[in-house]
């Protein structure tokens, strides 16, 4: 096994310490002083250089030092250096780490740096006082230690505790090792339930999920088929209803139909009204002589004026007309007589036409008379036949609406008969999921006891507590550490350190490593467990146990006395010596 020792210790501008040099040459030491001396600071300092963390896992702190007035000390280098020795196989090697910071400023950011403003800080990294990148530095330390995500919990006995309890977990099952799933009995039962792929855990979560799922819906089966029996008869024979109403509505439909053709004929007799004499015969005739009037008029105007230019067209000494008018007067004498004639024969034609009119108005009048009894009849026989189609309308409005009703009352009917197939089926389904379920959680069970004896046959006077069994059956995973029956939360700091410290060890173990391991309020833990690490201790100085014996002093006043003095003297000092 690999054992690290710390050799030496050098310490500048840390946090409170200026400068300080510490020899441990290996052995174990206990570091002594009143508080606030700088027993923390110098693990603080240990930790910050291996692993960039304060002693409770805390990367980002502060390590500048402060002046009175609270303000960062600027141009100085915050430094920690480690000697450590490594011995293996009988062999030892040793060397230097070392790491320093500074300010990272340029020469005109530095001069215009303001005394109260905090500047940004770099980092430089040294193994053996060469050169590194913090990521080669820590490869190395993982080279010459082991995984540093590791170190904190192998040398110091508060670390492990601060970590989740998931991480906590996982830590023991890396290093305690697990339950493979074929060795608990049951695991051929269930590697056929959860198949190649899926784990116990996750099928059991999904069948849970789907129990409760699956039991939500089956219980919901009830109360629906109640709803649906409010709308109808669950036995009925709904297809004879329907069809019983289905005839009734072609019966309805032929006699409506029959209804209407009566109405068409009745609304067909009504437009066979007797059709009105035309008394446009004899209106043409009147135009014809009131324009043959006209015209004889016109012939008797022209044979005045023939008459009156053949009178004054005289010779005035022989009395011989000028001009021959006789042809004109002639021709116009004619024209007048045949008009005279056309007018008379038009109005023999008229009396005529009017004769023929009156006897056609007579008969159209008997004929409007006989009509008007007809129509009356038929309008009230048409009165008759809306009241029955009416009628014959709601009974079909009627008939439908039945139907409607009896073909939802049907499909009401087929779901409830889906819901207890489905009621059916989903108890069969849930039968099975819970078989399942419980053949599962058996097995959960019994790795789970398996992982936790595993576990706890580590440890001597820890015991873990892995699984939580909750009200509703379920098992949770945790992580809980108990110390004689008593949680880790509630022990005193002696037995978390005793706790603690069993941890370290089962690590050592795994990494076949011994690191030194820190230990800040010694005073709380009277003696150590038998280990071949490095103890590195801070204990609180108690003033009492140097001062005189009480009694050796007159008055109370003079042992106070003495006491503050005791304590003025010791404000600053801190002792180192091997323990």
């Amino acid at each position: 096994m690999k054992k690290v020792t710390l050799q030496k210790m050098k310490i500048s501008n840390f946090k409170g310490i200026t400068k300080k040099e510490i020899d441990f040459n290996g052995k174990n030491t206990l570091i002594t002083g009143l508080n606030e001396v700088g027993k923390s600071t110098i693990v603080d300092a240990y930790y910050w250089l291996t692993i960039g963390q304060n002693a409770l896992g805390n990367t980002k702190f502060e390590v500048r030092p402060r002046d009175i007035n609270g303000n960062e000390i600027h141009d100085i280098t915050t430094s920690v250096e480690c000697v450590f020795s490594v011995e293996k196989n009988g062999q030892a090697i040793k060397f230097t780490l070392r790491r320093d910071e500074i300010e990272d400023l340029t020469q005109k950011q530095r001069a215009e740096l303001k005394e109260n403003a905090i500047a940004p800080k770099k980092s430089f990294y040294f193994i053996d006082n060469a050169p590194y990148t913090q990521k080669i530095f820590n490869g190395k330390l993982e080279e010459l230690f082991c995984d540093l995500s590791y170190f904190a919990i192998i040398s110091n006995p508060f670390a492990f505790f601060r970590l989740n309890e998931t991480n906590q977990r996982q830590l023991l099952t890396m290093v305690c090792g697990n339950v493979a799933d074929d060795e608990i009995e049951g695991f051929e039962t269930v590697k056929e339930i959860c198949g190649a792929v899926n784990t116990p855990n996750q099928v059991k979560e999904a069948l849970t999920k789907e129990i409760r799922a699956m039991q939500k819906e089956f219980d919901s089966i009830p109360a629906k088929i109640q709803t649906h029996e409010i709308y109808c008869d669950r036995y009925a024979d709904y297809d004879k209803q329907i069809a019983e109403y289905e005839s009734k509505i072609e019966e309805l439909e032929k006699e409506y139909s029959e209804l209407k053709k009566q109405d068409k004929i009745l609304i067909s007799s009504m437009n066979k009204q007797p059709k009105q004499p035309d008394e446009s015969n004899i209106t043409s005739i009147e135009n014809k002589i009131k324009l043959e009037k006209s015209k004889f008029v016109g012939f008797k105007k022209t044979l005045q004026q023939l008459n009156k230019q053949k009178a004054d067209n005289a010779c005035p000494n022989c009395g011989f007309p000028i001009l021959d008018f006789s042809e004109q007067i002639k021709i116009t004498e004619k024209n007048i007589e045949k008009s005279n004639k056309n007018i008379i024969k038009m109005n023999t034609l008229l009396e005529n036409a009017k004769k023929s009119y009156q006897m056609e108005l007579d008969f159209y009048n008997s004929q409007i008379a006989n009509f008007a009894n007809e129509e009356q009849n038929i309008i009230s026989n048409r009165e008759k036949l809306a009241v029955e189609m009416e009628a014959k309308r709601d009974d079909f409005l009627h008939v439908n609406t039945e139907v409607d009703r009896l073909k939802q009352a049907k499909k009401t009917q087929e779901q409830i008969n889906l819901l207890n197939k489905e009621q059916i089926d989903l108890d069969e389904k849930l039968a099975d999921a819970m078989t399942k379920y419980d053949t599962i959680n058996k097995f959960i069970l019994d790795k789970s006891e398996a992982v936790v004896a595993i576990i706890n046959n580590n440890f001597e006077t820890i015991q873990f507590k892995l699984f939580e069994m909750q009200t509703n059956g379920e098992l949770k995973t945790c992580c809980k550490v108990m110390k004689d029956g008593v949680s880790y939360a509630n022990i005193n700091t002696a037995s978390k350190i005793h706790s603690g410290l069993e941890i370290a060890k089962l690590f050592c173990d795994y990494f076949n490593i011994l690191l030194p391991i820190w230990i800040d309020e010694k005073e709380s833990i009277n003696t150590l467990p038998i280990m071949e690490n490095q103890f590195i201790c801070a204990k609180v100085l108690d003033i009492d146990s140097i001062l005189p014996n009480k009694t050796e002093f007159d008055c109370e006043e003079k042992y106070l006395n003495e006491k503050e003095k005791l304590l003025a003297e010791y404000k600053c000092k801190m002792f180192i010596r091997e323990m």
